[in-house]
């Protein structure tokens, strides 16, 4: 089989985020926050390798630095808004919008946040909560309340919402102090507490449900390393899907109901494996020297295709985030060691077009990469522009440009006009039109309107203002609330 090789050898310059460097066969670019990769492309016959899995041309965004999210334990999207909540460093759940993090205003937790999950059908977050219970979270309010009952489950390892009912599925570690196969290690629990245990075993780690029938599989430890959990009221006894010989370790699951197939790494053999829930024939997916420790998966839900988090060679911290087109069996890596070392979580938005990782030794902790790859803007390539905001009236292309100022185009091929000056608007945070066709930007040097090529500062005595909106009616001002250093305000804009 004829694969595409692209071997991307681009070192990053870490001085201020920018550097373009240039190797043989590859070019990486970079514009402000926004990495560009560009590379040719030869061709093997071959099966992948660390060294002959074709790379993607992606775009690496990074989404969340060291001071918003320093770690991902728990990564979830909300399918109604494209909302996406994270549990960052076991202590607090953020959301994330477009490139704004806000945190989620909770009381306290008096443990520390493992898991993350959503529910379609109660709109409430579920979180594992160390060392024994799980809670769930309003985001209306933000209320919190515990919902297992003392000795329910020794110690939750993750939490899954249902998608068919009410409950929410947890699996337990019961190897504390001595491990215990006769504890319930997959239980099910209702939103008023009650528990129900559907597997018994020392520990179960993760857990991913069929949508189609709503049978939980879940990977453990024991002589059955993944087992497949019926859920209802007169189930019959769970079913071995893989022994503990033939792998002896899971790392992580996911199922795709099309083909009745599970994805699951298997630590122990350095492969991504599938097994075929009806027929229980294992199969290989990728062998050790393509993917030798796959660390977490995820599965696009309108594609066939299944996102991977690869470590090479712990030592050397060599790693990459791969996609497997899986009607084919092509491979290409989307993100190699410079993009993201030491991947970790993994969750691919299908709403978003993006693939969201953790990089745990990678100066910026959690990264997006977009691909297929979006086009290049070879004029804007010196700009730094992070802020893009489309005019449908006219068509014109606003761009926030970090140290540049604010411009307009039509085409991306053709040259940019200022549409203000650096000094007018330094670091532009946010961009905003109004019914009346106004431009509104957030800048750090306060908030400005621009209006017929006319430039006004209105709030020369705030700071670093972001989160902009404008409330417009035909009998009144245009009234402008944004988020600055300084706090929440509204201004009243008479022209």
């Amino acid at each position: 089989m004829e694969r595409q090789l692209c071997a991307v050898q681009c070192r990053r310059s870490r001085i201020s985020g920018r550097g373009v460097t240039s190797a043989k066969h590859s070019q990486c670019e970079s514009a402000g926050r926004f990495w560009f990769i560009v590379c040719s492309v030869a061709v093997a016959v071959v099966l992948p390798t660390v060294s002959s899995i074709p790379s993607s041309t992606a775009l690496v965004i990074p989404l969340m630095d060291e001071a918003e999210c320093p770690s991902i334990n728990g990564l979830v999207e909300i399918p109604s808004s494209g909302v996406l909540y994270a549990v960052c460093n076991t202590e607090r759940i953020v959301a994330l919008t477009g490139s704004t993090v806000t945190p989620l205003r909770t009381r306290h937790f008096d443990c520390s946040l493992t898991s993350l999950t959503y529910s379609n059908v109660t709109s409430l977050l579920y979180a594992t909560c160390f060392p024994h219970q799980i809670v769930s979270i309003s985001l209306v309010d933000g209320s919190v309340a515990a919902l297992l009952p003392a000795g329910a489950c020794t110690l939750p390892t993750a939490v899954l919402a249902s998608t068919r009912s009410e409950n929410v599925f947890a699996t337990c570690d019961n190897t504390n102090p001595a491990p215990n196969p006769a504890a319930a290690a997959v239980v099910s629990v209702s939103p008023h507490g009650s528990v129900h245990s559907l597997y018994n075993a020392s520990a179960c780690y993760s857990l991913v449900e069929s949508p189609v029938t709503g049978v939980v599989f879940a990977s453990c430890d024991g002589r059955a390393t993944i087992v497949a959990v019926q859920t209802g009221e007169s189930s019959p006894a769970p079913l071995m899907l893989v022994s503990k010989a033939q792998c002896p370790s899971v790392s992580s699951l996911a199922f795709d109901a099309s083909s009745k197939l599970l994805y699951f790494g298997c630590n122990a053999m350095e492969q991504l494996l599938a097994v075929n829930v009806d027929t229980l024939i294992i199969t290989p997916v990728l062998d050790s020297a393509s993917c030798p420790r796959p660390v977490s998966l995820s599965l696009s839900r309108v594609k066939p295709q299944l996102y991977v988090a690869c470590k090479f060679d712990y030592a050397a911290q060599l790693s990459a985030v791969i996609r497997i087109d899986l009607p084919s069996g092509n491979v290409t890596t989307i993100a190699d060691s410079s993009d993201c070392s030491n991947p970790g979580t993994l969750y691919h938005s299908d709403r978003r077009s993006l693939t969201i990782a953790m990089c745990s030794d990678s100066d910026i902790p959690t990264i997006g990469i977009a691909s297929p790859p979006l086009k290049w803007w070879t004029t804007l390539s010196r700009l730094f522009c992070q802020l893009v905001l489309l005019d449908p009236a006219s068509g014109l292309i606003y761009l926030g440009c970090d140290q540049s100022g604010i411009y307009s185009t039509t085409d991306p091929s053709l040259p940019v006009t200022v549409v203000a000056t650096s000094s007018q608007c330094f670091l532009p945070k946010s961009m905003v039109l109004s019914a009346t066709g106004t431009l509104y930007a957030g800048c750090a040097n306060g908030i400005v309107s621009i209006r017929n090529g006319e430039v006004r500062n209105i709030s020369t005595t705030l700071r670093s203002c972001h989160a902009i909106t404008v409330v417009s009616t035909p009998a009144h001002p245009e009234t402008i609330y944004a988020s600055c250093f300084d706090g929440v305000v509204a201004i009243v804009d008479f022209h």
